[in-house]
């Protein structure tokens, strides 16, 4: 009796046992989960993890922003096409001076100026040279319009030449608007600087920044002048006159004139004769001596000869 009651004892404090480990457990599981659901530690990471990626999306798309507009402007210079063009004409006219200032007046229409002149006289027939500059967009016009000038006879010469600058007009403008965001940014970074040395460093940087600008925005002016006007050379020859010889003229009777000039022919022939003697005289003036001894000796010997016959 008393070992049943023992054994049946011992049973409920083992299943007690085993229930208290149960419960210890799960309390344990459930106090796991609640504080991994309640603690405030894992809040401030999933913060930070998001809040980066948030500031490089708004940083990349500024970034893609900026690429989008840079890619734009370039597509829209790209048709923007920039040419330099310029030509070379060597005209010959019928009256140079009226072809001057015919050429002078149609660059005027046009919008375009002299940009030099010279002009020079050899053997009573005047030459001269104009340089014109012309809106590049009526560049063909005009050249069609020296061309076709009612004082032009022929067209001796003529050139036109051209170079697309359109890829170094981008890439300087490019390279403008780098320079202007970098001085920029080196001007906010002055109102930043502590001390002496960090303001000079900054100042020297704009200074250099500037420079570059200055240079480069030097460039883009000169080539947007040359691609919005195009240069045209244009020599002036006077046209050579044509001597009249289709018509037959009679002879005319002029005997006073045929004798002055036939008298004038033979004096001058004579005047030749008489130079050529007296060259000769002089070249020969060895020659004379020996005439002179040979003429003595020669009297000398016909005087003997004919006192000898005599004396026979």
């Amino acid at each position: 009796m008393f070992s049943r009651y023992l054994l049946s004892t011992v049973v409920i404090l083992f299943v007690l046992l085993v229930a208290a480990c149960g419960g210890d457990g799960d309390e344990d599981e459930l106090a796991s989960v609640q504080s991994t659901s309640d603690s405030p530690a894992v809040e401030p990471d999933v913060d930070e993890e998001v809040d980066e990626p948030a500031m490089d999306a708004d940083v990349a798309g500024e970034d893609a922003e900026r690429s989008r507009s840079g890619a734009a402007q370039i597509s829209a210079d790209a048709f923007d096409r920039r040419v330099i063009r310029s030509a070379e004409l060597e005209l010959y006219v019928t009256d140079v001076r009226a072809a001057v200032r015919h050429e002078r007046e149609l660059a005027a229409d046009y919008g375009g100026h002299v940009d030099s002149s010279s002009s020079r006289s050899l053997e009573d027939e005047e030459f001269a040279e104009l340089l014109l500059e012309v809106p590049s967009s009526d560049f063909d016009t005009v050249l069609d319009a020296l061309r076709d000038s009612r004082y032009v006879e022929t067209v001796e010469h003529e050139s036109t030449s051209s170079r697309d600058v359109t890829e170094e007009f981008v890439d300087l403008q490019s390279r403008l608007a780098n320079l202007e965001s970098t001085e920029i940014r080196f001007v906010s970074l002055l109102d930043e600087a502590d001390t002496i040395d960090e303001v000079l460093n900054v100042e020297r940087e704009i200074s250099r920044i500037r420079g570059d600008i200055e240079q480069i925005q030097g460039r883009i002016n000169y080539l947007e002048q040359r691609t919005s006007y195009s240069k045209i050379h244009v020599a002036f020859y006077p046209v050579a006159e044509e001597e009249e010889n289709d018509e037959i003229v009679a002879p005319h009777f002029t005997p006073g004139e045929t004798a002055r000039e036939a008298w004038n022919a033979s004096m001058q022939v004579v005047g030749t004769v008489g130079n050529v003697i007296i060259a000769a005289g002089v070249f020969f003036w060895w020659a004379w001596p020996l005439l002179a001894i040979s003429a003595l000796v020669f009297l000398h010997y016909r005087r003997r000869k004919g006192d000898v016959v005599t004396s026979g």
